[in-house]
């Protein structure tokens, strides 16, 4: 095999990477990886370097959509919030010493102990939100694969035994989606995780326990999968929490924080979906679940677009580097 060879094998590879990035560093790199392999007396890749340098390509790109430093935020923002979440759902709706047993129906159909099969997921959840506190990334997204499997099984054991306490399409499509954002990045940023653990937990908790929609607050009434999202998280509440996003993200690209801005933009996509789906099912405002759906998308790709517009004003980029 001739260097020539070697050479074309190696800008196939580098092809894999952005336009932008191969302006800017692609001859660099190619030149880099010729020197090594001659010094190392090659005359072919290193085993595994071109899968490698494909890999790299592709995180590249996944750069250009969403930067890193906005996507370790954005997970390290949705492991505390998946953890606050499941926590509090457990208590008022799978755990059945959460509140008068004498309220609830005699008809739900037990998993075990608990009135639902969510304990499956849960579980996971909460040692995800343990493993990215105490600093393990590998682990986090090791336990991120659990979660997921556990997700899906609590789907099926829900439609196997008809258990109309869910855990229902909402609350799963729901949990899927924060673990999938828990795992786009680096979720190891101790101070956005316990706060956004600390905020969805207390909002969380108090809606639970005032149950506004019902005026009756402070009882501890069964109101099941189906009344956490129609009384506890009521669709006027997830429609709220979308306009104190749409002005925290207005407020801190005004003060050119877009970093955060687009990572609060987008960790916001799952509540969006869930706002979406029960402002359609739960109250029938059809015309105001699309207006949400949309806003947020259009939200978080307007902030997005900002990072990419400030990085290039910037000139910065990471140098290519060798493994």
């Amino acid at each position: 095999m001739t260097s020539t060879s070697l050479e074309e094998q190696y800008r196939a590879a580098v092809r894999w990477y952005p336009p932008r990035w191969r302006r800017r560093f692609g001859e660099a790199m190619v030149g880099v990886l010729l020197d090594v392999a001659d010094g190392e007396g090659r005359t072919a890749p290193a085993t595994g370097e071109l899968v490698d340098l494909r890999g790299r390509g592709l995180a590249e790109w996944i750069n250009v959509v969403c930067a890193q430093d906005v996507r370790a935020l954005v997970a390290s923002i949705s492991v505390g919030a998946a953890a606050a979440f499941t926590l509090t759902y457990f208590f008022f709706v799978s755990w059945p010493q959460g509140f008068d047993r004498g309220t609830v129906p005699e008809n739900v159909p037990l998993f075990g102990p608990f009135l639902n099969a969510a304990p499956l997921f849960i579980a996971p959840v909460l040692l995800m939100f343990v493993a990215a506190v105490a600093g393990s990334r590998v682990l986090t997204h090791a336990i991120a694969v659990v979660a997921l499997l556990g997700v899906v099984s609590a789907a099926l054991v829900r439609s196997a035994t008809g258990n109309w306490n869910g855990p229902g399409s909402t609350t799963v499509v729901f949990v899927a989606l924060l673990v999938i954002f828990a795992s786009i990045g680096d979720p190891r940023r101790r101070l956005p995780s316990l706060a956004a653990f600390g905020l969805v937990g207390i909002a969380s908790a108090l809606l639970g326990f005032l149950r506004l929609p019902t005026a009756r607050p402070w009882e501890t009434q069964f109101v099941g999968d189906a009344g956490w999202w129609s009384i506890a998280l009521a669709p006027w509440v997830l429609a709220s929490a979308g306009g104190i996003v749409l002005v925290s993200v207005l407020v801190l690209l005004a003060q050119r924080r877009t970093v955060l801005a687009a990572a609060i933009a987008v960790a916001w996509l799952p509540w969006a979906a869930a706002a979406t789906v029960t402002l359609k099912v739960f109250a029938g405002e059809e015309a105001d679940s699309f207006v949400i759906a949309i806003g947020s998308v259009a939200l978080c790709l307007f902030v997005l677009q900002q990072v990419r517009t400030r990085t290039i004003r910037r000139g910065t980029g990471d140098a290519p580097t060798r493994a």
